[in-house]
C-alpha cells in the first residue's frame, strides 16, 4: 500500500472516532447538552462555558468565541503545536487504530512535504465545510428585522444616562446608533415585533436564520422567543452601515462572566427544548466621524473606544469584537474607503493604520500575539504603513484615556500616547521575550504569567 493510500484510510478511521473521546484526554468536558459537549476554549483566554462546543455526531469542534474549529486531527494539531498529518498519526498509534510498525513505514520513514500536508487538510476542511455553516440570513433581512426590533425597543433612563455621562454620547448620537435596552420576551412584545415584521412583508419564518431568536417549547407548542441579559444593545454596523449583529453591554458581571455578549442563539441547536436558533459570528463595526476624517484608520476592540475615537480625534474607526476576531479586515478596509470618497470626493485615501488595543498588549502575550497575526495580514494585503499605541497602564482603553482627558483636538490627544512602528514593536518584544524566557528557564511565552511580563515588556523608546 502507498503512503497516500495508507494516509487516507487513517484519515478516515481517525474521523471516525468519537470527537469528545480524543478532546477529553487534552481537555475537560465537564457538561453535556443534547448530545454536544461544552469546555472552556484552549485557544484563547476562555473563562465560561457557553462558546466550545464538541458535537460528535458531526465530528467537529467549535469555538463562537475566537472562531477556530475542525476535526480531531484540527484540534490535537491547534493543540500540540503540530501540522494536520502529524497529528492524525499521533491519535491513530493512540487509539491503536495503527501499530508502531505501521507508524514507522508510514510516517518516521516517510516524510511529508509541507505543500502535501496543506493539500491533504485542505481537502478535509472542505469536506467539513457544511457541518459549520450557519443558516444566517442574509445581510439585508438581518438589518431589516434587527431595526424592526430595535424600533420597539426603548432606552431605559439609567441606560441613557450611563451613555451620556460615562461614555459621553449626546442624545443625537445614541439616537442615531439606535442604542435600546434589553427586555424579556413578554407575550405582549412578541405580539408587536409580529404584527410589525407582517407590515413589512417579513414572514415570522424568517426569525429561523436571524440570531438572537428561537423557539422554544411549551405545553402550548412551539414559540418565538429571544435571549435576554440585563444590559445595553449595541447594534453592529458593516463599513455601509447596515446592521449585522447585535451586542450586548451587561449591565453586571461577576469575574467569570463578560461584560460583552453577542445576542445570538446557536446554543438552541443543542437542546432538545429548542429549536431553530443561529450564531452571530464576531463582525466588525465601523464608524465614521461627522465632519471629513484625517487619513490615519484607527483599528480598536470595541464599539465604545470607536465612538471615543470620532468624537475626539475624527478618523474612520474599525471594532474587533475580541482581538482575534478580524476575519477579511483587509476587504472592511477597503469598502470604508469607498464609502468616504464617495461623501467626500476630496479624500485622498487612508494613508496608515493606527492599531490601539488595550495597554495589555505589552504584558499578554496572547493579545500580542493575536495583534503580530493581523498586523502581519494587514502588512501583506494593505501598503498602508502600520503602527501600534501605547500609553501608561493607568488607563486600560484609549476610550478611558481620551474621555478621561481635556484635549480638544487630534493634535492635543496625540500628545496622549506614543506611537510605535510594527516592525520596532515587533522586534524589541521578540528580543525582550526571549530573555524573559531564558530567565525562567521556559521554552514556550504561555508558560511565562502575566507577571513575568510586565517585569520585562516595556517598550517606551521610540517616540513617533
Amino acid at each position: 500500500m502507498d503512503k497516500r493510500q495508507f494516509l487516507e484510510q487513517t484519515i478516515d478511521a481517525v474521523r471516525n472516532l468519537d470527537i469528545s473521546d480524543v478532546i477529553s484526554r487534552y481537555i475537560d468536558l465537564p457538561k453535556r447538552t443534547s448530545g454536544s459537549y461544552l469546555g472552556l476554549c484552549p485557544f484563547h483566554n476562555d473563562t465560561r462555558l457557553g462558546s466550545f462546543v464538541v458535537t460528535p455526531k458531526k465530528g467537529i469542534f467549535k469555538c463562537f468565541s475566537c472562531g477556530v474549529g475542525g476535526d480531531a486531527a484540527k484540534f490535537v494539531a491547534l493543540f500540540n503545536g503540530m501540522n494536520y498529518v502529524e497529528a492524525t498519526f499521533e491519535i491513530a498509534l493512540h487509539e491503536r487504530i495503527i501499530d508502531y510498525e505501521d507508524y514507522e513505514e508510514y510516517f518516521t520513514k516517510r516524510r511529508y512535504s509541507k505543500k502535501e500536508v496543506e493539500k491533504i487538510e485542505k481537502m478535509y476542511v472542505e469536506k467539513d465545510r457544511k457541518k459549520f455553516e450557519s443558516d444566517i440570513a442574509d445581510i439585508n433581512t438581518r438589518d431589516k428585522v434587527f431595526n424592526i426590533f430595535l424600533d420597539i425597543l426603548k432606552l431605559k433612563n439609567e441606560h441613557r444616562e450611563y451613555l451620556k455621562n460615562e461614555r459621553k454620547l449626546s442624545d443625537e448620537v445614541i439616537e442615531k446608533r439606535k442604542y435600546r435596552s434589553c427586555q424579556y420576551a413578554t407575550e405582549s412584545f412578541m405580539e408587536r415585533f409580529q404584527e410589525a415584521l407582517k407590515k413589512e412583508d417579513i414572514p415570522i419564518k424568517t426569525l429561523e436564520r436571524i440570531p438572537g431568536f428561537f423557539q422554544k417549547q411549551t405545553k402550548e407548542g412551539w414559540e418565538w422567543t429571544f435571549v435576554y441579559n440585563k444590559g445595553i444593545f449595541i447594534p453592529i454596523r458593516n463599513a455601509i452601515g447596515k446592521i449585522e449583529g447585535l451586542q450586548i453591554r451587561r449591565d453586571n458581571k461577576n469575574k467569570w462572566d463578560k461584560r460583552y455578549v453577542w445576542f445570538s442563539s446557536a446554543f438552541a441547536s443543542y437542546n432538545d427544548n429548542f429549536q431553530y436558533g443561529v450564531s452571530s459570528g464576531s463582525p466588525m463595526d465601523v464608524l465614521y466621524p461627522d465632519k471629513q476624517p484625517n487619513q490615519v484608520l484607527f483599528i480598536t476592540e470595541g464599539r465604545f473606544k470607536s465612538e471615543a475615537v470620532i468624537q475626539k480625534i475624527g478618523s474612520v474607526c474599525i471594532s474587533v469584537q475580541g482581538v482575534g476576531n478580524w476575519r477579511d479586515i483587509d476587504k472592511t478596509i477597503e469598502e470604508a474607503e469607498k464609502v468616504v470618497r464617495k461623501k467626500y470626493p476630496k479624500f485622498r485615501g487612508f494613508t496608515r493604520i493606527y492599531v490601539a488595543y488595550d495597554s495589555d498588549m505589552s504584558y499578554k502575550y496572547q493579545v500580542y500575539k493575536q495583534l503580530k497575526k493581523m498586523s502581519d495580514f494587514l502588512q501583506e494585503k494593505t501598503d498602508l504603513a502600520l503602527y501600534y499605541l501605547h500609553w501608561t497602564e493607568e488607563y486600560k482603553g484609549i476610550d478611558d484615556m481620551l474621555l478621561n482627558s481635556n484635549c480638544s483636538c487630534p493634535k492635543e490627544c496625540g500628545k496622549l500616547f506614543t506611537v510605535h512602528r510594527k516592525e520596532y514593536w515587533d522586534k524589541e518584544y521578540e528580543k525582550q521575550l526571549k530573555k524573559i524566557m531564558k530567565r525562567k528557564g521556559v521554552k514556550n511565552p504561555n508558560d511565562l504569567s502575566q507577571d513575568d511580563l510586565v517585569i520585562g515588556i516595556n517598550i517606551e523608546k521610540e517616540k513617533q
